[in-house]
């Protein structure tokens, strides 16, 4: 018996059983076997299983398509709500560091990470699969993402009302655990080398974003923000460079070549010229807060562009390998009663 499966990636339906004589070498079942990719259960421990997984071919014989990144609502969810949690970690660091909140910021950071987690929402396409997401928390990234995002926005919302550092506190940390969780949800798909690329480019982008609202409500902490988001904005390019080098060096070079298709001076000109203008804001007293916003807001975007660009357009599914069977215990051993 032929059974054909699939993990989430492919597109074909989903099971299909076939049944025939593969001992016969004029069966199609047994043509099937030998054109396609398959493994059986538990095939190691001698017993001659008789069903047989196949992941590539579907049974109708059409040809399988095969998800190789992400679309722009997943995209939107890492881009959003990445900004959003690294606004309120960076307004809750500054918050610490200068005594004085950003209304704006604690405000605008709920927004974003709703809007991220929104078009989660739009992805999954029925409500029913969106709050399946928040049932494994023991096994699923995407289950904790979703569980720590409604308490980091109670959270920023009270940081917004109320000046206790006791909530500063709790935004930083949740605002941390939710960056990083994002980063590994990337990683479980693709690579776990993303999860600092992930870290570096949320707190930039958020850092940025106060910078933009520290300067246009005329905060006394905008010069603070201004430099911390040129200091951040800066180890973009050394933490993205390890990253694309890693990949087409240890075993994803498919996905190092198609970052590297968008050609190094572009990336550097995106990320670079954003900085530059900052760098301008810093040293020109006269026209200081209009190249801030802009700086800020062009630093933003450019965090966003670089992590469409990844979950976009380079592959990001890791082929399903099945994990192997424990090997039978020999006779005479096994645990003791």
């Amino acid at each position: 018996m032929l059974r054909r499966r699939r993990t989430a990636p492919w597109g074909a339906s989903p099971v299909a059983l076939a049944f025939g004589d593969i001992d016969d070498p004029d069966a199609e079942r047994r043509r099937r076997l030998a054109m396609t990719r398959r493994f059986r259960i538990f095939e190691q421990l001698g017993t001659g299983p008789g069903m047989y997984y196949l992941w590539e071919l579907p049974m109708d014989g059409s040809a399988p398509w095969r998800q190789t990144s992400w679309d722009w609502r997943a995209a939107g969810n890492f881009t959003f709500g990445g900004a959003g949690a690294g606004l309120a970690f960076c307004a809750a660091a500054l918050g610490f560091a200068t005594g004085e909140r950003n209304i704006a910021a604690f405000l605008l950071a709920p927004l974003l990470i709703a809007a991220g987690i929104g078009l989660a929402w739009a992805e999954l396409g029925k409500p029913k699969d969106f709050l399946r997401v928040f049932f494994h928390p023991q096994t699923s990234w995407k289950s904790r993402e979703a569980l720590i995002a409604p308490v980091l926005l109670i959270a920023a919302l009270v940081a917004a009302a109320l000046p206790f550092t006791l909530v500063l506190l709790l935004v930083l940390l949740l605002s941390a655990g939710f960056l990083y969780v994002q980063g590994r949800v990337l990683g479980d798909i693709g690579d776990t080398r993303i999860v600092p690329l992930v870290l570096s480019t949320g707190v930039a982008e958020g850092a940025a974003l106060l910078t933009v609202a520290a300067t246009l409500t005329f905060s006394g902490s905008a010069g603070e923000a201004l430099r911390l988001t040129i200091l951040l904005a800066a180890l973009r390019w050394p933490v993205w460079t390890i990253y694309r080098d890693g990949l087409a060096q240890q075993g994803a070079p498919a996905q190092g070549a198609a970052l590297r298709a968008f050609g190094e001076s572009r990336v550097a000109l995106v990320l670079w010229v954003p900085i530059a203008v900052l760098a301008l804001a810093a040293v020109l007293p006269w026209f200081g807060w209009l190249l801030a916003v802009l700086g800020g807001l062009a630093t933003a975007a450019s965090g966003w562009w670089l992590k469409y660009l990844i979950l976009t357009e380079a592959p990001s599914a890791k082929p399903f390998v099945a994990p192997p069977a424990p090997a039978k215990p020999a006779d005479g051993e096994g645990t003791p009663g």
